[in-house]
């Protein structure tokens, strides 16, 4: 089996893990702000750039997490698991691009790297939670495994890089756009120290 068909079942089967529990979860902690995000934005509709919480901007995080999850919402009911999906999704590419990576030094390599992830308690607790960051986590190992492939083309690792802090920003602002440009300059740090 070729790498791009693995890493669309570990797609799908980290979906499905994610996916599991979070029909009968209610909405506890931080994940209530989220749910008052998505309960403005189908009331009154989408105001600006940042999510509404008690009639003020939040400017925390984008509106794009928000708008995501109350398109699930209007499709499949207002519930945890329509709220989670967006995130869970991008929690699951996060483990595919994460083998993807790690198939490009060997096959056994990605797969350990899969099982690591897979076995930690944080991340697949956080792969069920209304949390935005694992956007942030997804667009970084699909900039990272892009920055692997075309390590040796400056323009596209450049290119990769300016596409992937634009789409940090959107999701998480600020702090994504502090967190791409970190990964890339260790990227290639480690790169040149190879070449040495």
């Amino acid at each position: 089996m070729n790498d791009r068909k693995t890493a669309l079942l570990i797609f799908i089967g980290a979906l499905l893990l994610f996916a599991a529990s979070m029909p009968s979860r209610e909405f506890i902690g931080l994940d209530c702000r989220f749910s008052l995000f998505v309960r403005d934005i189908l009331s009154n509709g989408v105001h600006g750039i940042f999510p509404y919480l008690y009639g003020e901007a939040y400017p925390d995080y984008t509106v794009v997490h928000a708008v995501l999850a109350a398109i699930c919402a209007k499709v499949l009911g207002f519930s945890y698991l329509s709220l989670a999906i967006p995130g869970a999704v991008a929690a699951a590419l996060t483990v595919s691009f994460t083998y993807l990576c790690g198939a490009r030094i060997s096959r056994e390599t990605g797969l350990i790297a899969v099982f690591i992830e897979l076995f930690s308690f944080g991340f697949v607790s956080n792969g069920r939670n209304l949390s935005v960051d694992f956007f942030v986590a997804a667009i970084v190992m699909i900039m990272f495994y892009f920055m692997m492939k075309y390590k040796d083309s400056l323009l596209i690792s450049l290119l990769t890089v300016f596409i992937a802090v634009f789409a940090a920003v959107i999701f998480r602002t600020s702090l994504g756009a502090l967190i791409v440009p970190a990964v890339a300059f260790v990227f290639y740090a480690s790169v040149l120290q190879w070449k040495r």
